[in-house]
């Protein structure tokens, strides 16, 4: 999301100094020696078409060259109190013009974002051309399509400086902050994001750090279809929960984002996990080996859905899960999680379990993996979780033995054990 804000103010700039000379060239010297109305057909010209708020304290420009600098520019989209608010100290631009007539590339030279703090209040809204409804949304699309047409269909970037910027996201009691930005240029035109991410939930009791997290852009921005496809990475994540601790985690991957969907698409996203620690009261346990989770899906913000299919989880030779997880976006939301194919190796994950569960199971040893199918649906709700499930596990030759005094019988367990119902009233079937 700051990437798509980041571009989306970037896009800001270009518009208006296309504004300036439409301006000009409409009205002519009058206005062209009067910046100040300039201005004004500016914030007004902008908020009509994008739906966006917008002031400007100064602003300076010049055709040849093609430059504009602004001071004081303020972006405001609310929403009953909810939306995006965008202050910029400063912007300078230096631009040009190339291609032919309907098919012009507006080549941003040089481009200087100074002072940049993006707030961000619930819900999540991206706001675009064409965003307000009615009539005021088909002449948006029709002045987009028109804008790029008449003068220009792309964006290509020679240089981008972004210095110290901050992003907040207030959503509900959630605070996610990014702080220390910095935006630059590859030498391959591929404009690169860096910088601190710090999340807190609260009520959830959840708190994540990430310290070093960089996106880089895999492509250019068509101004008639925005669509932003980006790398991500995240080496060094950590997490703390009420019962859960991560002390290293590293993250990976590719998305897209479709401005005109308004849908995430989440491509071969990697989540590494190391130190995983589950706490009960005073008891800590570490999991024994590493756990990599690799996910597709996708987050629908119009719709407010999220579809992630396939989740993989792997740790060892213990644990394998192949799963898919469907849930709203809204506090009430029921998670769906459908277990496609998993397997687990019990033996193994014992030393996980609280002490009292592992005396009473320490009589008991199963060998070899069990497959686990089913779904397990989930809702939040003052603090504490209701679960219902259906879950069946195979038992396919599994050798048992049973350790207790001089009762120590053994054997070969074949067979189902379904559990189905709402937590902790569960039925348990057996088919051996």
């Amino acid at each position: 999301m700051i990437l798509l804000y980041l571009k989306k103010i970037i896009l800001i700039a270009c518009v208006l100094i296309l504004l300036v000379l439409t301006a000009v060239v409409g009205v002519g010297l009058y206005v062209y020696h009067h910046p100040s109305r300039v201005k004004t057909l500016s914030e007004k010209s902008l908020s009509w078409a994008t739906g966006i708020s917008c002031t400007i304290g100064q602003m300076s420009y010049s055709l040849h060259p093609l430059r504009l600098r602004m001071e004081g520019v303020l972006l405001i989209s609310p929403r009953n109190g909810e939306g995006l608010r965008a202050d910029i100290s400063e912007i300078q631009a230096d631009m040009g013009m190339e291609g032919a007539f309907g098919h012009k590339t507006l080549v941003v030279k040089r481009l200087d974002l100074g002072g940049l703090q993006i707030i961000m209040k619930r819900e999540l809204h991206f706001p675009g051309i064409g965003a307000k409804k009615g009539g005021n949304a088909f002449l948006g699309r029709m002045a987009k399509a028109l804008t790029a047409f008449l003068f220009f269909q792309d964006l290509r970037f020679e240089d981008v400086s972004l210095s110290e910027g901050q992003w907040i996201a207030h959503l509900g009691d959630a605070e996610i902050r990014g702080s220390h930005l910095q935006a630059f240029l590859s030498e391959d035109r591929l404009l690169s994001v860096s910088g601190i991410l710090r999340a807190k939930w609260p009520s959830m009791g959840l708190q994540m750090d990430i310290p070093d997290f960089r996106m880089v852009t895999e492509n250019g921005l068509s101004v008639t279809n925005p669509e932003i496809k980006a790398r991500i990475t995240a080496p060094h994540i950590s997490f703390e929960g009420p019962a859960e601790k991560i002390k290293s985690a590293g993250l990976g991957g590719v998305f897209v984002y479709s401005a005109r969907e308004h849908v995430f698409t989440l491509l071969d996203m990697s989540l590494d996990l190391e130190g995983l620690e589950i706490s009960y009261g005073p008891e800590i346990r570490v999991f024994p080996k590493p756990i990599q989770l690799k996910a597709l899906g996708t987050l629908d913000f119009k719709e407010k859905r999220m579809n992630i299919q396939p989740l993989t989880l792997v740790s060892g030779d213990f644990l394998s899960v192949k799963f898919g997880l469907k849930a709203s976006m809204d506090p009430e939301a029921v998670y769906e999680l459908d277990i496609l194919d998993g397997k687990l190796i019990p033996e193994d994950l014992k030393i996980l379990l609280p002490n009292r569960i592992q005396n009473q199971l320490s009589h008991v040893h199963l060998e070899g993996p069990v497959s686990v199918r089913g779904r397990i649906s989930g809702r939040r709700k003052e603090n504490a979780w209701e679960l219902d499930g259906d879950l069946e596990s195979r038992f396919r030759g599994n050798p048992y033995r049973y350790e207790h005094r001089r009762i120590t019988p053994a054997g070969i367990l074949t067979g189902t054990v379904r559990v189905r119902g709402r937590y902790p009233e569960m039925v348990l079937s057996i088919d051996a």
